[in-house]
């Protein structure tokens, strides 16, 4: 029997088919049998403040390099209790879970792997069983001890977590030093859960006793214990006395506070003491708060200071410290901290699109950005969720190096994080070593400045543009009510002017926001929002008259040594009426406070008030700001009070003038400077020597071919 050519090219085929299908079969086996990955660690990492996030490190590389940082959609492991946040890939073989708040502290997370692994990265676990990892255990961070009475004590105890008050009682026990004696009866006067704990304890003056907690002891709702027994062994001050002295984080402002806690209520009418402190502080102020005594200053982070406190302090009740304390305290490093200086306002589309920004040990900043939705504007401006009012654009990340403890200006570059040229953006700055010390802002991109002038039926809206400062005409303008109702519409005209009209109440509330809008931009305004209230400015002003007050002046600001002081008063009393005819001192200080001159003023009827006084300075006379002071006869009260400097100084007489001839100089080019001189009774001032000094300034600037950066 014979086998055609067709019947040999379907055998063959038919080998190929299988050998293929083989090839694949053992190839699929071979990359699932190497794909099969192992857990080798999953722990809670920790920045300088706390524990921020959860790693989970794998036995080899689960994804490509493109692929690290990057914010993972799956969720790789669900996590019991639940924990809002995302994973993203910290390395090529690790994944960090970022929390959106702290981690609950004294628990125990549980871990388990889920298929949403193997779906985004191809490899599967050898195991699915869960993992557990602890976060902060509970600790006792500080304790303090005072007198209630003559046979009680109060003892303070605060601690890392809250505290249920009954769970500390049953695992406390107080007992004497000397006896060994249960302390009893004990009275907790903390009804609830918290971070702090305080007991009323039947202790005498200078009793030693102890404290000893059970290794037992969790949080409210935790299951990790102290893991160890804690002992304090203490005597009961005696009396009025310091407690102790701590210091809390410094402000990025470069001040710190340190507070001296004492075992009674100062007494608010002494005049605060002089506290000295070794080394000395830049800038030393006190002041009382209940049974503190707070000093605020430049303390050096990480430097240890000697504190003194005067003997004379006063309690409420009278007695004294009686004796000089001291006190030493160790100020903290900075933890790494970020604060944007503005928390809304509006950068032009033409310029640098920078935001100032001040930090302090921070190695690197982390920017995202969020465009925010026009019909979501009224929501998110009242704190609405970012994810459901906005679409996050790009994040990027900044190097940042700056020297150790000091707070230090920083300019963030939003560019490569904004999709379009204009629009309203919500941006979060984060230090990459601490998550939880970031700072947001609204910013509005636009070219559109809106101005609003109230009438009685609606409001007058004025558009213009921010670069050129001329009207812009066809912007949209609408008013949004607080519940994100429109209530009037309105186009510009050419002009830039638009009238929103409101007749009567309506019945969704006022305009709560304005908006313009033209093409792409955007730009918005909070009619109610008053941006001239500056709480942090001194209001409180000079303090009113007593009886009568006298407005001091001299006929120039300046003396040289040698020249005759002219000095006028105006004289009122407290409702600003001219008093009657009743003499006058007046009294002259040296810049060094020692009084030289006293004279006296006498009054002449119909004088309105007016007074007037003269004194000659000496040739040799010091130099500085002398003080001319009015007084009535008899009392060391002042009622005006002038300084007029004396300075060896030389009368202006010429006028000079500077233009440089180019507004820049390249490298290699010599400056050159157009200078005229005249003098001030119109002469020209020539055949006079010029030298000019130049003063090279960095220049913040940007280039098209490297759009994403800052230069300068």
């Amino acid at each position: 029997m014979s086998t055609g050519p067709g019947r040999r090219l379907l055998v063959v085929s038919a080998f190929a088919v299988i050998n293929i299908v083989g090839i694949v079969w053992i190839g699929h086996a071979l990359m699932h049998s190497r794909a099969k990955v192992d857990v080798l660690s999953a722990t809670v990492l920790s920045s300088r403040l706390m524990p921020d996030r959860l790693e989970v490190v794998f036995d080899q590389p689960m994804v490509p390099p493109d692929r690290v940082l990057q914010t993972e959609q799956a969720e790789l492991f669900t996590i019991s209790p639940p924990l809002p946040g995302v994973w993203r890939w910290s390395n090529r073989d690790a994944a960090e879970f970022l929390p959106e708040q702290r981690f609950p502290p004294g628990r125990i997370l549980r871990l388990e792997p889920t298929l949403q692994i193997r779906r985004s990265t191809g490899k599967s676990l050898k195991t699915r069983t869960p993992l557990t990892v602890e976060t902060q255990r509970l600790k006792l961070e500080q304790w303090t001890v005072r007198p209630a009475d003559a046979n009680e004590g109060r003892i303070r105890l605060v601690f890392n977590q809250p505290v249920d008050p009954k769970a500390f009682m049953a695992c406390a026990g107080f007992h004497d030093v000397e006896t060994k004696t249960p302390l009893a009866p004990l009275r907790c006067l903390t009804d609830r859960p918290g971070r702090e704990i305080e007991v009323i304890i039947p202790c005498r003056p200078l009793q030693q006793f102890s404290v000893a907690i059970t290794e037992n002891l969790t949080g409210h709702g935790a299951e990790l214990g102290l893991g160890e027994p804690v002992t304090i062994e203490t005597a009961m001050p005696e009396g009025f006395a310091l407690l102790h002295a701590h210091a809390g984080q410094p402000d990025l402002d470069g001040t710190a506070d340190v507070v001296l806690e004492f075992t009674r209520e100062l007494d608010l009418r002494q005049e605060l003491p002089s506290v000295k402190t070794v080394p000395a502080v830049d800038g030393l102020q006190a002041q009382r708060r209940w049974r503190s005594l707070v000093l605020t200053g430049r303390f050096k982070p990480g430097a240890r200071y000697e504190i003194t406190i005067p003997a004379t302090v006063l309690s409420k009740d009278g007695p004294t410290l009686g004796r000089e304390v001291s006190a030493a305290v160790e100020i903290p490093e900075h933890e790494p901290r970020l604060a944007l200086t503005h928390h809304s306002g509006i950068l032009s589309p033409f310029g640098n699109l920078t935001l100032d920004a001040r930090a302090v040990n921070v190695d690197g900043v982390e920017l995202n950005a969020w465009r925010v939705h026009a019909n979501n504007l009224v929501q998110h401006l009242q704190g609405g969720d970012i994810e459901s009012t906005s679409r996050q654009t790009a994040s990027k990340t900044i190097d940042v190096n700056m020297p150790s403890n000091v707070p230090t200006d920083l300019l963030l570059n939003l560019k490569g994080l904004l999709t379009q040229k204009t629009g309203i953006y919500r941006v979060r700055a984060t230090p990459l070593n601490n998550r939880w010390a970031g700072s947001r802002a609204i910013v509005s991109i636009t070219d559109l400045a809106i101005t609003v002038k109230a009438e009685s039926q609606g409001a007058m809206v004025w558009v213009t543009s921010l670069r050129t400062g001329k009207p812009v005409s066809k912007a949209r303008v609408r008013a949004m009510s607080y519940n994100n109702q429109v209530l009037a519409r309105a186009e510009t005209d050419a002009q830039g002017i638009a009238r929103l009209q409101l007749a009567g109440a309506h019945p969704d509330g006022g305009m709560w926001v304005i908006t313009a809008e033209k093409g792409s931009d955007l730009s918005y305004l909070l009619p109610q929002d008053n941006q001239w209230v500056l709480d942090e400015m001194e209001q409180t002003g000079r303090p009113f008259c007593g009886n009568y007050e006298a407005m001091l002046y001299t006929e120039r600001g300046v003396y040289r040594p040698g020249d005759t002081v002219y000095m006028t008063g105006i004289l009122r009393d407290r409702a600003g009426v001219i008093p009657p005819v009743f003499p006058l001192t007046v009294q002259v200080n040296r810049p060094d406070g020692r009084q030289i001159e006293e004279r006296l003023i006498q009054r002449k009827d119909g004088d309105q008030g007016v007074f007037h006084a003269q004194f000659e300075t000496r040739e040799d006379a010091q130099t500085g700001p002398y003080t001319l002071t009015a007084r009535i006869p008899g009392s060391s009260h002042s009622i005006g009070a002038i300084k007029a400097l004396v300075e060896a100084f030389v009368p202006v007489r010429m006028e000079v003038q500077a233009k440089a001839q180019s507004e820049r100089f390249g490298p290699g080019q010599t400056p050159a400077v157009h200078v005229e001189a005249r003098y001030l009774w119109d002469e020209p001032a020539s055949g006079l020597p010029v030298s000019v000094e130049g003063i090279l300034a960095p220049v913040i600037f940007s280039s098209r071919e490297y759009a994403e950066y800052c230069f300068g």
